[in-house]
């Protein structure tokens, strides 16, 4: 039991290096997306898709280890209570564990934020350039008026290329 527990611990330090790295990703592409640079942001996220993989990979063996040690809590990849963790890994073990498993639920949850403010950038770009196409192509009903103050003929124009400033 206790080489299963030291796997355990291996395996959630190894957690909580990818999850560290992503959210540095993470970080660094919220600055590429301000700064529009794509060719450094193309090359990010590949990293950061290599990084998601391994994450996943942890988080399999992880549970194919709490399995083993007969403890994984049913729909979750944790264990059901501290208490289950202090029967099987002892105290100080299991206060290792539940450090570690805290570590990385507040590394997640940081990841979850960037990431839902890139999120909001990419949405607010895609946003403005929509507005600025619409703003260059929408066209308008133009009406000219006669010499005698009536509607003459109408036609489309752009509403900001064909407009005087």
């Amino acid at each position: 039991m206790q080489v299963l527990i030291k796997e355990l611990i291996e395996c959630l330090d190894q957690e909580i290096d990818a999850y560290r790295h992503i959210l540095n990703l993470i970080s660094q592409e919220k600055e590429l997306l301000v700064q529009n640079r794509e060719e450094d942001l193309e090359r990010l996220l590949l990293d950061l898709d290599e990084q998601v993989k391994k994450a996943r990979y942890l988080e399999t063996d992880r549970v194919k280890i709490t399995k083993r040690m007969g403890v994984a809590n049913e729909g979750t990849t944790w264990f059901a209570s501290e208490k289950q963790m202090e029967a099987f890994a002892g105290k100080e073990m299991a206060a290792q564990i539940t450090e570690r498993i805290e570590k990385i639920k507040g590394l997640v949850l940081k990841i979850s934020e960037i990431n839902n403010n890139n999120v909001f950038l990419i949405n607010q770009g895609r946003k403005n350039i929509k507005a600025f196409f619409d703003l260059i192509l929408k066209q308008h009903d133009s009406r000219t008026y006669t010499n005698n103050g009536k509607i003459g003929s109408k036609f489309q124009k752009n509403i900001l290329l064909d407009k005087r400033l």
